[in-house]
């Protein structure tokens, strides 16, 4: 009887609440089969997030009164292959932020995506997953971290305060992320982001800049653009890396990434390619790398769909790239005194000369959401 008592008093509370204001359960699985080749090593074997990486979340808004809302979003990223978590320290790996937002615009506090991911994603054919992302060209296998600078804040960043312009602004938006370091290395991060999107046009750019070792910087910068009409829809990005650190020894290097790419509606289906050109410079002016992406995706409803993805990574010089983390190859590194050990994917001859190894990579996967 007591038990029948707590849950109808349970269910009356979340009445009440309910009443009040909204919130909703949400979340993505999304797997697949994947074969790649990093150099002369191959694996088959079950990857997870490439249309959308999988995740479980729960968001919600109440209404304060005189426009004035409160909102929460919490998202779980997870591997659904073998049910655990995408991440060992953050539960809520992908995002924890509670907002105030009016028609002056978003106040956002917490663990979020940084302004120049969503710039990165945004304007890539293939969203930023799988063996056709242009991350591939950013930081996969070849580094620790970008460029081995020790940032920690390419795609997310903790203990952040960010605004967003409001709507109705005749296309503009806008946002603005500053984040707290509390004592982790490569953590602190300021980003801006800026864009115009009306009819088939958007177009955005943006700026990232990190505090790392011996007061050193990471910056990153990128704009991008996408034009559509009819049923295809161009893309075009171009993104700029510096580093004041590679690894724990003092050097300036960097890298420009170009990207165009095209998307076409195909029925039921989507056609997507993307072609992608790295170069380094400064300390890492013999990186050189290329990316041909190329995907289809075939919607069996509005939630669910089946997609094959294949791309291909051709490095050149010290450049060690890859589409996808299996089979596992060793990051380039730098010791204090300043040694090279290159990336597995571009070894040293007995010349010191780079033998750099191709990647590539297909997948078969289908995607839920819910």
């Amino acid at each position: 009887m007591k038990k029948v008592v707590v849950m109808l008093g349970a269910y009356a509370l979340i009445g009440l609440a309910c009443a009040q204001s909204k919130w909703d359960l949400f979340g993505v699985i999304d797997l697949n089969l994947r074969k790649v080749e990093n150099g002369n090593l191959s694996a088959v074997s079950m990857g997870q997030g490439t249309v959308n990486a999988s995740r479980l979340g729960f968001r919600g808004e109440e209404d304060l009164g005189g426009g004035l809302k409160t909102a929460f979003w919490l998202e779980h990223g997870f591997n659904p292959d073998t049910g655990s978590a995408l991440s060992a320290t953050q539960f809520w790996n992908r995002r924890s932020t509670l907002s105030l937002l009016s028609n002056l615009g978003e106040v956002r506090l917490g663990h979020d995506n940084t302004p120049g991911y969503w710039n990165l994603i945004v304007f890539d054919p293939f969203g930023g997953g799988g063996v056709g992302s242009v991350i591939n060209a950013l930081n996969a296998g070849a580094f620790s971290t970008p460029l081995n600078s020790g940032a920690t804040t390419i795609s997310r960043s903790d203990n952040g305060v960010g605004y967003f312009l409001p709507s109705g602004l005749g296309g503009v938006y806008g946002h603005l992320q500053l984040t707290a370091a509390e004592g982790v290395a490569g953590a602190k991060h300021t980003g801006a982001r800026l864009g115009y999107a009306a009819g088939p046009i958007n177009i955005a750019a943006s700026y990232g800049n990190t505090k790392i070792a011996n007061s050193k910087d990471f910056d990153i910068y990128s704009m991008g653009a996408t034009w559509s009409f009819n049923r295809l829809k161009l893309s075009a990005q171009y993104i700029d890396m510096k580093t004041g650190m590679v690894s724990r020894y003092r050097a300036d290097g960097g890298q420009h990434t170009a990207l165009v790419g095209a998307t076409v509606q195909v029925g039921a289906g989507q056609i997507k390619a993307a072609y992608t050109e790295g170069r380094g410079n400064g300390y890492y002016d013999t990186l050189r790398t290329k990316q041909l992406a190329l995907g289809y995706v075939h919607n069996l409803s509005r939630r669910t769909a089946l997609y094959t993805y294949a791309a291909r990574v051709q490095n050149k010089g010290g450049s060690g790239y890859i589409v996808g983390p299996v089979p596992r190859v060793t990051a380039a590194s730098v010791d204090p005194a300043g040694t090279v050990t290159t990336s597995s994917m571009a070894p040293q001859d007995a010349s010191g000369h780079y033998v750099p190894k191709t990647s590539r990579g297909i997948e078969f996967g289908i995607r839920h959401s819910f």
